[in-house]
């Protein structure tokens, strides 16, 4: 297959397009598997931990992107072509000789099935860009019946290649500067904040988010991603930075977390918010803001509880008990109570202060301090 100039200046135009906001990254992959004869176009994301940021397939079904997480294809011990493609210099033009496929699929089945079932046996990938904390790839994959990629494919490839790192660049450039903005305005305010990727990788944090990093009480950076210090409070974490990363508006998911890390006065209370998506479709974009504040309150005054929430004594001593990090069960055992009892006063206490968790419950009386 001969491929002419007009139709490699297409592709390149539409990765341009792409970049701008004006045109599609979808379309411009499908324009490059077309433009060398492949079933299918990829631009991918890898991280840290197998972790895949984003992975933008064109030419397989729907379930594709999801299922390839599912199969560990991110991980460098699991998948060869991104083990060798991490380690090639950028713009390295890698064929599907220069893979252990055949053998990572025996070794690792749900990987070897995902090959099988989605038919790309072949493909023909370059490293783009190689970041301190993320790779952005490059790739056409081929079908058992295209076969390996023919040395004109791969020159008509090679010739589009830079220009699309380039693109990934000039969009890259211009979250950047977005990045820049939100970091100024987080630090005017004072906020202890990070912003996150959708693979839990910091972004950015201000001056009071590194003074919570560097007390090192509830929460840390490990390989570049934010991290709780204690496994539950890190199970509780992951999953918050998850949700708000990709929430599925479809099924009524609350992307907004709130979360009490910790134990006594090192309890922090961190707030996972997503922030608002581009229309872009590439998602290198920061994705997730996290906020985070101490447990710890001020004395406030009983009567200012009875007043604001319409509280009985008992509940507002309760609700002050919990703001200062007690457990159900101390509190029980102080009062002289059962758990029961303890449990059906913050159910009232909960819904008269119109907030559905403690986490919630910690903040209201925080801002009353």
């Amino acid at each position: 297959m001969h491929v002419g100039d007009t139709a490699l200046a297409a592709v390149i135009v539409s990765f341009e397009s792409a970049a701008l906001g004006a045109g599609s990254w979808i379309t411009a992959l499908e324009g490059l598997a077309s433009a060398t004869g492949s079933k299918t176009g990829e631009l991918i994301g890898l991280g840290s931990d197998a972790a895949v940021p984003f992975n933008l397939f064109t030419g397989l079904a729907p379930e594709a992107p999801a299922e390839f997480l599912a199969a560990n294809g991110g991980d460098i011990r699991v998948n060869s072509r991104v083990r060798v493609g991490g380690r090639a210099p950028e713009l390295t033009i890698l064929d599907e000789s220069a893979f252990t496929t055949e053998a990572d699929g025996r070794r690792f089945t749900a990987y070897g099935d995902w090959i099988r079932r989605h038919d790309v046996p072949f493909i023909c990938l370059s490293p783009l860009i190689h970041n301190e904390n993320l790779t952005v790839g490059l790739s056409v994959g081929r079908s058992r019946r295209q076969g390996n990629i023919t040395d004109e494919q791969k020159r008509a490839y090679a010739l589009m290649a830079p220009h699309v790192r380039a693109a990934v660049r000039t969009q890259m450039s211009l979250e950047s500067h977005g990045e820049r903005l939100l970091a100024g305005a987080l630090e005017s305010a004072e906020i202890a904040a990070f912003v996150c990727d959708a693979a839990a990788g910091v972004r950015l944090m201000t001056g009071k988010a590194e003074a919570v990093v560097a007390a090192g009480c509830a929460l840390g950076l490990r390989g570049g991603r934010l991290r709780a210090r204690r496994d539950a409070d890190d199970r509780a974490l992951q999953l918050a930075l998850q949700r708000a990363a990709a929430p599925d508006r479809r099924a009524g998911q609350v992307a907004q977390s709130i979360l009490v890390l910790g134990q006594g006065a090192e309890r922090l209370v961190v707030q996972v918010d997503p922030l608002p998506a581009t229309d872009w479709g590439l998602a290198i974009a920061p994705k997730v803001l996290v906020v985070v504040r101490s447990a710890s309150t001020r004395a406030v005054p009983m009567h200012v509880l009875l007043e604001a929430y319409d509280f009985t004594p008992t509940e507002a001593a309760i609700a002050l008990d919990l703001a200062a990090g007690r457990s159900r069960e101390a509190i029980a055992a102080a009062r002289r109570v059962s758990l029961a009892t303890v449990r059906q006063h913050i159910k009232a206490i909960l819904q008269k202060a119109g907030v559905s968790r403690e986490a919630e419950l910690v903040l209201a009386i925080k801002a009353l301090g």
